[in-house]
């Protein structure tokens, strides 16, 4: 089964997408999926883009609120202490 990764599910409806062997997920639900799997690649990954962000830069904390605000919150709980452990 493949997955369609979105936030609004009103694009893709679940059960028209299930006729085709396609389950819906929202990003949150993925990332911490990833988490699941390798939490030190997903929190090097972060940091990363974190690093990237140059105009304003962002201390991790503040990445993570971002995160969690654009609706990644349980990325943000799963992630947060890797994260932190990466330093600043």
């Amino acid at each position: 089964m493949s997955t369609k990764v979105g936030a609004d599910p009103k694009d893709f409806p679940p059960t028209k997408l299930r006729k085709f062997g396609i389950s819906t997920e929202t990003p949150d639900a993925f990332v911490v999926g990833l988490i699941d799997i390798d939490p030190h690649a997903v929190a090097v990954a972060l940091r990363k883009q974190r690093d990237a962000l140059t105009n304003p830069p962002f201390t991790p904390e503040e990445f993570l609120e971002n995160l969690a605000r654009a609706g990644l919150a349980e990325t943000v709980k799963a992630i947060r202490p890797e994260f932190l452990r990466l330093g600043a």
